[in-house]
């Protein structure tokens, strides 16, 4: 929907799994003038993606399944 595509473009920034993913969102003018990365289903405990100074909190978006194997319960904890 419009306002679907509209509020994507209200984040800070976005991170895919795939390239491909990423392109699919920007093909349909998602994300459009977001910062973006993609990280190929890497996980290591001590990354930071965002400098603790960013802000006091961070707003955290999750699109998928909520199954054990995407890991949610480990960004959360």
């Amino acid at each position: 929907s419009a306002f679907k595509k509209r509020s994507t473009q209200l984040v800070d920034c976005v991170i895919n799994i795939s390239q491909y993913i990423l392109d699919r969102h920007l093909q349909y003018g998602r994300f459009k003038g977001v910062p973006n990365y993609v990280i190929h289903n890497i996980y290591e405990r001590n990354t930071t993606l965002v400098s603790k100074d960013f802000c006091n909190y961070i707003r955290f978006g999750f699109i998928g399944r909520l199954v054990p194997e995407k890991g949610v319960d480990l960004v959360m904890a």
